[in-house]
């Protein structure tokens, strides 16, 4: 290969690698489906607006999550719901000012950045928002579907928080928009009591999970005693409760069960306590005798959930238990 070839070979790969950098810096930051920035990007202009001290007014963030859209989902199909969500981030992008950052966070979830506004103004255009995807009309097989949007609205420059803190709030105006009816503005003001019972329910949300991931629920037997009858047989029900790890001693269920029932826990909590309950009667089998009979409440949610009722069925046949030995009722 002669000088001038390799020069230009040399340059063309240059190039190609630049190209390569770039694409490669695009899908990191966009969003594959809509094109728009994703959650990393997204954080990124966040945090460094925060950090910034070149400030030209109040600026708000926005957190929007489509009303209904599961609904065009499960009707028709993925792609659909693909197509749906590529027309509801144009149409946002329209309300928008072109200074303003528009991302999606993942699913049907959506941020916004508005700078320098004050928050009347953020809230008109929240609202702005809010109307366009309320009128706007999604035709599929012949169907008209109509979504709607809750959008939670907090100022960045008020709230003298964080990052990391930031987003949490936002996501929790979000929820208490939908909380209060969908397809409406929460704004967040001072200390939102919605707000904070909202983020500290997604606290009890992560110590659920993590107590059912690390087995800190614990499971105590109460003997059923008949008040007349003596040498009746040994009925005893299943209780549980959960481990406080900070004062070393247990909370009882009318603490948790309520968020467990609100945030669709209780199928899995239903679970743990049949696998755990099975594994010490399994234990004790040697030392069970027919007069014994253990007694577990079950939620109507999982009583109502197919998979778990083949889960409960599986489970029990496998246990070999005699039969009356486990027992269920319906909370």
């Amino acid at each position: 290969i002669d000088k001038e070839n390799y020069i230009v070979m040399l340059a063309q790969d240059v190039t190609d690698a630049r190209k390569m950098t770039e694409q490669l810096q695009q899908q990191a930051n966009h969003d594959e489906l809509t094109g728009l920035p994703n959650r990393r990007a997204f954080s990124s202009a966040l945090q460094a607006y925060v950090h910034s001290s070149d400030k030209s007014g109040d600026s708000h963030l926005l957190f929007l999550d489509l009303d209904r859209f599961k609904i065009v989902n499960d009707t028709c199909g993925h792609a659909e719901g693909d197509r749906l969500l590529v027309e509801v981030s144009q149409l946002i992008k329209g309300c928008v000012r072109t200074s303003d950052v528009v991302a999606r966070l993942g699913g049907d979830e959506f941020a916004i950045l508005l700078f320098g506004c004050y928050q009347e103004i953020a809230y008109r255009k929240a609202e702005e928002i809010r109307e366009a995807v309320h009128r706007y009309e999604f035709y599929s097989t012949d169907e008209l579907f109509r979504i709607g949007a809750s959008i939670g609205l907090v100022s960045i420059d008020d709230s003298g928080k964080d990052f990391t803190d930031l987003q949490p709030i936002a996501d929790a105006a979000c929820y208490a928009a939908k909380e209060a009816g969908r397809n409406r503005v929460h704004v967040v003001v001072g200390a939102d009591n919605k707000v904070a019972e909202h983020r500290g329910d997604m606290r009890w949300v992560q110590r659920l999970r993590d107590a059912m991931d690390n087995n800190r629920f614990v499971l105590f037997g109460q003997r059923i005693e008949h008040l007349r009858a003596q040498n009746s047989p040994e009925h005893i029900e299943i209780l549980l409760r959960l481990k406080n790890t900070e004062k070393n001693d247990l909370y009882l269920p009318d603490t948790f069960l309520p968020v467990a029932e609100r945030y669709g826990l209780l199928v899995d909590l239903d679970k743990w306590v049949i696998c755990n309950l099975l594994s010490v009667l399994n234990y004790l089998d040697g030392s069970l005798t027919p007069e014994q009979s253990y007694w577990v409440n079950l939620s109507g949610a999982s009583l109502g959930d197919t998979e778990f009722c083949e889960f409960l069925v599986d489970k029990v046949t496998q246990s070999g238990l005699p039969v009356g030995t486990l027992n269920f009722e319906v909370t």
